[in-house]
């Protein structure tokens, strides 16, 4: 298609909230067939631009084009009836269901009024399957799928739709190396076949692999539209963040100190993990590396008291303990923060100081009544110091961006004054810019003696933050590594250990956590 006409035309589209400018006069054309890079940082106006495409927000200002048609989309069901489908970070599917009665949720193929037509829905799904280039089974219960396969399911449903525009947000945030190449390889076809997909992401190369034009939006602006092939990594985080790549660095570690603060031996978790065997030190950030399926998550709940071990011994200091719940585990001084911030973490209406204090609120409660003095106080403390993003105290925090969030929650995590921290996947969604902020606020806590346990699907963050690197594969430990010595190669072979042998490597001497190098 040499001069394709454009697919969406946004004119000067303004949207604010109390207290925030979110969007201003925004202008940009998405060709039909291209793949189109939208980034920003968390805060940028990227979620909005797309709510407001989806008919979840309606704007202040501007017009909406479509195919050359002015258009009010005046909800998500008008929206996907004009051809645009989204696919988000939450998956929306029902996984109790099959494959194909997710596809055509609503809109299965009746005979007489009221009975499926099963064989019709199998067939009509085999074909959309088909035409994604997979085997799946239509009649497989989407709970039995991995994530890059429910991803699969959903562009099916949008096929089925006959959608022209498909808009992707953050499509490999929970997926591993090949399946973003088979994700690629999905979205090439669809452009293949005239539709236009809009790749959000903040992981930059795959944005300069997979798009042909990308948007950047700063402060709610469009600071640069123009062809992908012209930008680099450094020049993308240039326009997302307005200084050099130099400017948000991560500050250098600490050395850790000797003395143990956790001893973990051989602990098991039955149908989870087994033989579990590491020491931590005080002041040390060790992170824990592996892919979907490596029970990382469930040794953490472990760790925290939300799940009992079947076996092995937890050591605090040198002295063993036991403990069944997170309240027991913070008051040994063991804080923990959950991959899923949304649905795990944040009171997403609730004002930034309440969710900040939430997890120690007895120290403002007198007489069972809250000092609301002392409780905004913290918060504005732990506001400044972490540099929360917020037009007032009183902001709720579900329209804080994604980093803004994060640090809201890690905020919290701090009030509990934790000897240890816990942290599945804290960059997870944000941008470039807010994940050099957390690393400094990780790095500052090593330094104050803090330890901290770390799980990260991006290795070259754990290579960038962490002093020792323990690998993960299907519930056992595969290798154990000081940051500086080992590559990402490295461990990403052993993360994928047991996958490709079965059997553990045998190279190398075992450490002090008895796991061979």
């Amino acid at each position: 298609m040499s001069n394709p006409e454009p697919a969406v035309q946004l004119r000067g589209i303004s949207k604010s909230f109390p207290g925030v400018r979110a969007l201003h006069d925004v202008s940009l054309d998405i060709k039909q067939g291209e793949v189109f890079g939208l980034i920003g940082e968390n805060g940028a106006g990227k979620s909005t631009l797309v709510k407001i495409l989806a008919g979840i927000y309606r704007k202040d200002k501007g017009e909406i084009l479509l195919y050359g048609n002015r258009e009010s989309i005046e909800d998500p069901v008008d929206a996907q009836q004009k051809g645009l489908s989204f696919i988000l970070q939450d998956r929306n599917l029902c996984p109790q269901l099959s494959i194909q009665e997710n596809i055509f949720a609503g809109r299965q193929p009746l005979q007489l009024g009221a009975f499926i037509r099963w064989k019709k829905l199998h067939q009509e799904t085999g074909q959309i399957l088909r035409q994604l280039q997979s085997d799946l089974e239509p009649a497989r219960t989407v709970a039995s799928l991995s994530v890059a396969e429910q991803q699969l399911v959903e562009i099916g449903r949008a096929i089925s739709f006959r959608s022209r525009v498909i808009v992707m947000d953050e499509p490999t945030a929970s997926i591993s190396e090949e399946e973003v190449g088979a994700l690629f390889a999905l979205i090439r076809g669809l452009k293949e076949q005239g539709i236009t997909v809009v790749f959000i992401s903040h992981r930059l190369k795959e944005v300069l692999e997979i798009t042909d034009r990308v948007a950047v939006l700063r402060d709610g602006e469009l600071v640069k539209l123009g062809e992908t092939r012209a930008e680099s990594v450094e020049s993308l985080i240039r326009l997302m963040v307005g200084r050099d790549i130099e400017s948000v660095r991560p500050q250098a570690k600490v050395a850790p100190k000797d003395n143990p603060v956790l001893s973990v031996r051989e602990l098991c978790l039955q149908g989870h993990f087994e033989a579990i065997s590491f020491v931590l030190r005080e002041g040390e950030i060790l992170g824990f590396a592996g892919l979907v399926g490596a029970k990382r998550t469930e040794l953490f709940q472990t760790l925290f008291g939300r799940r009992k071990p079947t076996s092995g011994q937890i050591l605090l200091r040198g002295k063993p303990v036991r403990y069944s719940s997170p309240r027991e585990a913070l008051s040994l001084g063991i804080a923990y923060l959950s991959e899923n911030r949304k649905e795990e973490g944040l009171f997403p209406f609730l004002e930034v100081d309440k969710n900040i204090s939430m997890a120690a609120l007895e120290k403002y409660t007198r007489f069972g009544f809250i000092d609301r003095n002392s409780e905004r106080e913290a918060g504005r403390r732990y506001i400044d110091s972490l540099k929360i993003k917020v037009s007032s105290i009183n902001q709720l925090v579900n329209f804080l961006s994604g980093g803004n969030q994060q640090k809201t929650l890690i905020a919290r995590e701090l009030l509990t004054s934790p000897q240890i921290v816990l942290l599945d996947e804290p960059t997870v969604g944000i941008d470039v810019g807010a994940k050099f902020e957390i690393y400094n606020i990780l790095a500052d806590l090593a330094a104050q003696g803090v330890s901290i346990l770390l799980i990260s699907s991006e290795l070259n963050e754990l290579l960038r933050v962490c002093h020792r690197i323990i690998v993960m594969c299907q519930g056992r430990m595969t290798g154990e590594f000081q940051a500086e010595e080992v590559t990402q190669e490295t461990l990403l072979a052993r993360a994928t250990q047991f996958e490709r042998r079965g059997t553990v490597e045998s190279r190398g001497a075992r450490n002090q956590s008895g796991v061979r190098r």
